[in-house]
């Protein structure tokens, strides 16, 4: 395979499980995803800061899929702190929740959210979101995609 300019995506998702689940989704759609996963608010801000055990951090995620609802702190509370910072709020960030509520929707849209969309994620909703988002692509090679920056 060329060398790929590999996206990286920051998972927030309280639960372990249903960050297997999406990888799972993923890849038996044939989509490679380079992706961390951190289980609450709190820790996405650590990890987005460079804090704490992710003081060796080079790069930042290219985008974010945060949980509406976690367990420390919710996605709203971490998305306003994401747009109060002028690096951070540079990187897409794409709520999704179990429970897909318009009013809710709309609400992140305006706090600077990128997308929205419902649990569990597959390749169509991501690759979806992922065309609204103008740095990242999908390049297919030997049947496989991946997540690529532009």
């Amino acid at each position: 395979m060329a060398e790929k300019n590999f996206a990286k995506v920051l998972f927030v998702e309280d639960s372990k499980n249903e960050y297997h689940l999406n990888l799972m989704i993923l890849r038996r759609e044939n989509a490679e995803v380079k992706m961390d996963h951190v289980r609450d608010g709190i820790e996405a801000l650590e990890y987005l800061n460079k804090k704490n055990k992710y003081q060796d951090l080079k790069d930042y995620p290219d985008l974010i899929l945060l949980d509406q609802r976690l367990i420390t702190m919710d996605g709203d509370q971490v998305l306003k702190h994401i747009q109060d910072n002028k690096k951070l709020r540079e990187i897409p960030v794409v709520m999704f929740s179990g429970v897909v509520n318009q009013e809710e929707a709309e609400k992140y849209l305006k706090l600077g959210a990128s997308g929205f969309y419902d649990k569990p994620i597959n390749f169509d909703k991501l690759s979806q979101v992922v065309k609204e988002i103008k740095t990242l692509e999908f390049v297919e090679e030997n049947g496989k995609k991946y997540l690529c920056r532009k």
